[in-house]
């Protein structure tokens, strides 16, 4: 609860996630305005404190801010490859890459969407054919149809069950392909 955040930071004024914690309970609120304030101050406390980073670029996202929202997310991922490499640091890099990627497909910035989520697609995630099918469908919305459909082959060699979503791109990709001069 909001009182207990704040009693925490009563008792530890020096704790930056104190202050993120503070923010994420505002955004939840619908007060973004006062969220941002939180992670400023987090931020204040602590410039390298990640998850303010992370949560202040997830509230420039909701706010459609992309600009903003890739510009603290780019922090947040060199701190966090700077970071002891534990499965839980790789996990929070991993999704700080996903949020990227896909904010980057907002932006039509296809080729750095690619980037991230090779870059994820190398740290073997969990939702890997979601990775796949992602950056499939950067490659296919730069009209690269042969290879998006050859970015799809290492997951097709480790799987022998794709998910149906994979195989209904593939076939889209395959009409795609069939259709051009």
């Amino acid at each position: 609860s909001l009182s207990s955040v704040d009693h925490a930071i009563w008792l530890a004024p020096d704790n930056c996630i104190l202050y993120s914690d503070r923010g994420d309970l505002y955004k939840l609120y619908g007060h973004t305005d006062w969220a941002m304030r939180e992670y400023a101050r987090a931020l204040e406390v602590d410039a390298m404190c990640v998850s303010a980073r992370e949560a202040r670029a997830s509230a420039y996202n909701d706010m459609k801010r992309y600009d903003d929202a890739i510009t603290d997310l780019n922090e947040a991922i060199r701190l966090r490859e700077s970071e002891p490499g534990g499965v839980w640091e790789k996990h929070l890099l991993i999704s700080g890459l996903r949020v990227r990627g896909d904010l980057y497909m907002v932006q039509k910035r296809y080729n750095l969407a690619i980037s991230d989520y090779t870059d994820m697609i190398g740290m073997s995630t969990s939702d890997e054919a979601d990775t796949y099918r992602k950056r499939a469908i950067a490659y296919m919305s730069e009209h690269e149809y042969q290879k998006a459909l050859d970015s799809l082959q290492p997951y097709l060699v480790k799987n022998q069950h794709p998910t149906s979503e994979i195989l209904m791109l593939i076939e889209q990709l395959n009409g795609l392909l069939k259709s051009q001069p």
